[in-house]
C-alpha cells in the first residue's frame, strides 16, 4: 500500500538568522584546583670527582719533653790493671797533692803523683820577698824577675802612653834594681792563665795579686802600632801607639 509523505518545504530565504553580537568580557579566574600528589623520588646521582690534595698546614708546636728514662744497668767491672803496668797521665793545675800540674802515675791500681815545680815564687832575698819595701816575683821557667806591685809611692800601676811606658821602665828603680824594661808581647802574654776564666784578671792571682783586669803595654810594635795584652780577656791587641794610655808592668 503506498503511503503518501507530505513534506513541508520552508524556504531558506524566509527564515534568515540574525547577525552575531559583540564578545562579552572575560570572566574572573576560577578557584585553584587541589594540589597534585608528590612525584616519586628520583634516583641517586653519580659520585663527583675527588678533589685535589690540600696544601700542607703549618707545623704544630713542639711537644713537651718526655720523662727521663730509667737509669741503665751498671756495666761489668773493668779489668784489673796488671801490677807491672804503669799508666802515666800528664795534667795541668791542681790534682791530688799537686797545685801546679804534674804527672799521675797508676801502678797496679795504686795512684801516685809527681808534681811539677811551681813556675813562680816570691824572690827569696834574705828570706824575704820584699826588697826595700817592694815585692817582686821570680819566674822559674824564664829566669826573669817581675815587678809585683806598683812602684813605691804609687797607688796603682802607671798609666802612660806607649812611648812613655818604655822610658818609664828604663828609668825605674824598684826593689833596689835599676835594669828594668818594658816586656815584649810574648813575655807579657806568658803570664796569661786562661784557666782563671771567667774570672779576671787572667793571671796567677796568688802571686800577681795586685794586677787589675786591664790592658798592659808591651814593648813590641807592629807596622808602627803598639801591642798590648789585656788581662781581662787574655787577648793581645794592636793599638795605635799614640792611642790612649794603658798600664805598665816592668820586667828584668
Amino acid at each position: 500500500m503506498n503511503r503518501m509523505v507530505i513534506v513541508t518545504v520552508v524556504s531558506l530565504g524566509l527564515l534568515a538568522c540574525p547577525s552575531a553580537g559583540p564578545r562579552g568580557e572575560t570572566g574572573p579566574a576560577g578557584p585553584a584546583g587541589p594540589m597534585g600528589t608528590s612525584g616519586a623520588t628520583g634516583a641517586p646521582g653519580a659520585n663527583g670527582l675527588m678533589g685535589a690534595t690540600g696544601a700542607t698546614g703549618p707545623a704544630g708546636p713542639t711537644g713537651a719533653t718526655g720523662a727521663t728514662g730509667a737509669q741503665g744497668a751498671v756495666g761489668p767491672a773493668g779489668a784489673v790493671p796488671d801490677a807491672g803496668v804503669v799508666q802515666v797521665a800528664r795534667f795541668q793545675g791542681s790534682q791530688g797533692s799537686c797545685t801546679n800540674g804534674g804527672v799521675q802515675l797508676t801502678v797496679g791500681g795504686q795512684v801516685e803523683y809527681a808534681c811539677d815545680a811551681p813556675r813562680f815564687r816570691a824572690w827569696n832575698f834574705g828570706g824575704n820577698s820584699v826588697i826595700a819595701g817592694e815585692r817582686v816575683i821570680f819566674d822559674e821557667q824564664t829566669g826573669r824577675m817581675w815587678q809585683r806591685d806598683p812602684a813605691a809611692g804609687d797607688t796603682a800601676f802607671q798609666t802612660l802612653l806607649w812611648a812613655d811606658a818604655i822610658t818609664w821602665c828604663a828609668n825605674l828603680t824598684y826593689a833596689t834594681f835599676s835594669d828594668w824594661r818594658l816586656p815584649g808581647q810574648p813575655e807579657l802574654a806568658s803570664l796569661i792563665q786562661l784557666g782563671q776564666m771567667p774570672l779576671a784578671p787572667t793571671i796567677d792571682r796568688g802571686f800577681f795579686d795586685s794586677t787589675p783586669a786591664l790592658l798592659f803595654w808591651s814593648a813590641d810594635a807592629n807596622s808602627g802600632d803598639a801591642v798590648g795584652v789585656d788581662f781581662a780577656t787574655g787577648n793581645a791587641y794592636v793599638l795605635a801607639s799614640s792611642f790612649g794610655t794603658h798600664r805598665v808592668r816592668c820586667v828584668r
